[in-house]
């Protein structure tokens, strides 16, 4: 092969490391958006904005109490008043993009507060939030959440 093709061939591999790494910068950079809106609708007790806009219908939660939730079950998490917090935090660690899939790993802190468990106390926990692409559209598809203190 003479010089200019693998000349070209090198070129063209190179250049197509450096879209691919844009396009996933582009793609971490909505996933962190929805994540933060994720947070900021389970704080405000938004409804709407997770079912039917950033969580996908056969989301799968498995929550800090150690039990396995669908959409039906938070939905009745919700309606009692068992999801319900004063602030919360969420310091993202990693973000990483395997194709139409989408991981943020990091941790959580919250005030619970109405008739959630731990109400009054700092709770913090390690999250995973899975992220998937069904389209154009991003939405979660599956959550876990383990409390490591209350204080």
């Amino acid at each position: 092969m003479c010089m200019p093709i693998r000349l070209l061939l090198v070129l063209m591999f190179c250049l197509s490391t450096v879209l691919e790494g844009w396009a996933q910068s582009g793609v971490k950079d909505k996933i962190l958006q929805l994540d933060e809106q994720e947070r900021q609708a389970v704080l405000k007790g938004d409804t709407v904005a997770l079912f039917n806009r950033l969580w996908w219908p056969d989301i799968l939660i498995n929550s800090p109490g150690n039990v396995s939730n669908d959409l039906t079950a938070v939905r009745k998490r919700f309606r009692a008043g068992q999801i319900d917090y004063s602030a919360f935090t969420r310091s993202v660690e990693r973000v990483h993009v395997y194709g139409r899939m989408a991981i943020i790993l990091g941790e959580e802190k919250l005030q619970p507060k109405g008739v959630t468990d731990n109400v009054g106390k700092t709770v913090t926990r390690r999250f995973m939030n899975v992220y998937q692409q069904r389209g154009k559209e991003w939405r979660m598809i599956a959550r876990q959440a383990t409390i490591i203190s209350v204080e």
